[in-house]
């Protein structure tokens, strides 16, 4: 029988066919057994919803962040289920998989997230919900797609939290800029730039090019531009425009696809970061990293992405945190768990937003964070609805760097290791190797990309220093191109 204390094993249910009738036999034992607790009043449920990405930590210290009387329950795709491993299956009171249907088996590039969706959930949810509230359940997401997904299901379910409405100033750029042009800093806050931008629906109407174009200038945008899908991720089919005879072939290939998108000039400046983790509509904690790229270099021009932390030791370190929480008050209220804004400082000390989001990190900045503080934000962000995280105060500040080398498309023929004049601490995470085939990215993803490179040292001047070594000076491998 399995208990609150964290002891139990978790039980599985739909987790092989090969014991089909005894994972129906654990189900049946398992939901018994939760609605007995349910009912005891004081318990609540944590449900975990899992797609496509894999846990990027161990969980260890989940069950213990949410406490004795909530039930960590995961809900996740086979292909999930099959990453698991023993250490993350011990964090959970609970394991449900469905299956992943025919075009949800493929990888996919969002381009509009109001449209993710698995017909598989909602059966699993509503079964689930037989043996507990809803009022007794919250549901989490770490995963970019699942976050306007969850919202619609918390919504179908009644389960607490938030909702479609309140989500879409953090998946929509729309939204969000409308959002942020409605309020305005302190008099004696960070001076920012107004964000110009305009929104269109392709194919809807006749438009012509000429049309579109106008349509694009009489908003007050002036070349080069950035067009965009308004709910997408992964910088998806995101386009530079630099004159007329390019916004004329953009309209050409996009006019008949019935899609949200959103136009802006093409910002100037120095590109960040921040990463911040809420909690009641507090920050527990943050860091701030200056983009060395944007992230369209990464997909389009095929560049490393780079990102170096800002130290107190810089002297704009204040203007950020002003600009930070600035943001963070005009986006509240801010769901528990991670919070991350992007944003321009432009040449005249102004601010500019670019947009936001509500999900774990991409990119190694969870393993970051753990090697440099030992703490766990995936943890953290998963178990934020109940909990204040906990945080930890080193005795010295590490500070940290990280790269991420784009695939290109050919075969891999070498590999090298980075430099070994380095002074910084290095962790290289390979995810290709010689005689591999790979691809030219097509969006920001694990799959595209081919070394991840990690950097850390107490010394900031010493960390710059071997970040621009890897950054102009390593070369990480070689490609035979087809």
């Amino acid at each position: 029988m399995p208990t609150r204390s964290g002891t139990s094993s978790p039980h599985i249910v739909n987790a092989s066919t090969e014991v089909e009738q005894s994972s129906k036999d654990y189900q049946s034992i398992q939901l018994s057994s939760l609605r007995q607790i349910a009912k005891e009043g004081n318990s609540r449920c944590l449900i975990v919803l899992k797609a496509r990405k894999a846990f990027t930590t161990d969980l260890i210290g989940l069950r213990q962040a949410c406490g004795a009387n909530t039930l960590p329950i995961l809900l996740a795709s086979d292909k999930v289920f099959s990453k698991l491993t023993a250490a993350q299956k011990g964090q959970f009171f609970l394991i449900i998989t469905y299956p992943l249907m025919d075009e949800e088996k493929k990888s996919q590039c969002w381009c509009d997230l109001t449209e993710v969706s698995y017909k598989e959930v909602g059966p699993k949810l509503r079964h689930l919900l037989r043996h507990v509230q809803a009022s007794q359940c919250s549901l989490v997401v770490s995963e970019e797609p699942l976050v306007y997904y969850a919202a619609k299901l918390r919504r179908q379910f009644k389960i607490p939290g938030a909702q479609p409405d309140d989500i879409l100033r953090f998946t929509n750029k729309a939204s969000m800029r409308i959002t942020l042009s409605r309020f305005q800093p302190a008099a004696n806050g960070p001076t920012v730039d107004d964000v110009k931008f305009c929104s269109m629906f392709t194919g809807r109407t006749t438009m012509t090019s000429a049309q579109f174009e106008r349509l694009l200038l009489d908003a007050g945008l002036q070349y080069p531009l950035v067009l965009k899908p308004q709910s997408s991720c992964g910088s998806f089919d995101v386009q530079i425009v630099r004159d007329r005879t390019e916004v004329h072939r953009w309209h050409s290939e996009h006019g008949q696809l019935c899609k949200p998108y959103i136009a802006e000039e093409m910002l100037a400046g120095d590109q960040y970061a921040a990463y911040m983790l809420i909690f009641q509509g507090k920050i527990q904690w943050f860091r701030i990293y200056r983009n060395r790229r944007p992230i369209v270099a990464f997909v389009r021009d095929r560049l490393p992405l780079a990102k170096l932390e800002l130290c107190q030791e810089d002297d704009e370190y204040a203007a950020h945190c002003a600009y930070v929480n600035y943001l963070a008050t005009a986006f509240s209220p801010i769901p528990d768990g991670m919070f991350t804004a992007e944003y321009f400082r432009r040449p005249n000390g102004n601010f500019q937003f670019l947009e936001n989001c509500i999900r774990l990190p991409g990119g190694p900045l969870v393993t970051l964070v753990q090697l440099a503080e030992r703490m766990n934000l995936e943890v953290a962000h998963l178990s934020g609805q109940y909990f204040s995280p906990a945080t930890t105060k080193a005795t010295e500040r590490v500070l940290t760097a990280y790269i991420r080398y784009p695939t290109r498309r050919g075969v891999i023929t070498s590999i090298r290791q980075p430099p070994e004049t380095l002074r910084s601490r290095v962790y290289a995470l390979w995810r290709v190797q010689v005689g591999q085939r790979t691809e030219d990215p097509v969006e920001l993803s694990g799959k595209y990309v081919a070394l991840q490179l990690l950097l850390l040292n107490t010394n900031y001047g010493h960390l710059k220093a071997d970040f621009t070594t890897c950054m102009n000076e390593y070369e990480p491998f070689e490609i035979l191109k087809d």
